[in-house]
């Protein structure tokens, strides 16, 4: 009995350009899968956890994709918003800080840190007029209202995750 082989690696860096005449989204798509967090499991049963390469490798691809993740899907929601006063503008940001607290969880607290500072920074400085003096000042102003994660929070959503891959496989 024989086998149907399904190819499993990306396309060739020679056949992108002709996707990307076609069909602008199956390059986007393409490029977000460059940053694709590789399975640590192999076919018959072989683990690759144990290469310390590999788990490097995982480790970074997992913190660095976490600023992109987090840039896309609130972009596509802040996209959506206008405002019309400073308060509802320190309202999104607290929310957007909030929101950034809860999704970086990966990493030690300098990458988390200026991981998440720099996806902040990205996605509200628009609201702000690309004013960062301005934006600097108003997140002063709201450092108290911010919910600060917390090694419990992070490894919760850490579980949850976990758990969810397994369901989800």
């Amino acid at each position: 009995m024989s086998r149907k082989r399904i190819p499993t690696d990306p396309i060739p860096g020679v056949y992108q350009d002709v996707v990307a005449e076609n069909n602008s989204e199956t390059v986007e798509t393409q490029n977000s899968n460059l940053n694709h967090i590789p399975s640590s499991k192999i076919h018959g049963g072989g683990n690759l956890k144990k290469i310390g390469s590999f788990n490097k490798l995982r480790k970074s691809r997992k913190i660095n994709s976490q600023k992109t993740e987090f840039i896309n899907h609130i972009k596509n929601s802040l996209s959506l918003v206008k405002l019309d006063s400073e308060e509802e503008r320190n309202t999104l940001l607290i929310e957007v800080i909030n929101s950034a607290n809860m999704f970086f969880i990966y990493g030690d607290y300098e990458l988390r840190e200026s991981s998440k500072n720099e996806a902040i920074r990205e996605l509200m400085l628009p609201f702000f007029n690309e004013d960062v003096a301005e934006f600097k000042v108003d997140v002063l102003k709201i450092q108290s209202k911010i919910q600060k994660s917390t090694l419990i929070r992070r490894v919760a959503m850490r579980v949850y995750n976990f758990f969810c891959i397994i369901t989800r496989d």
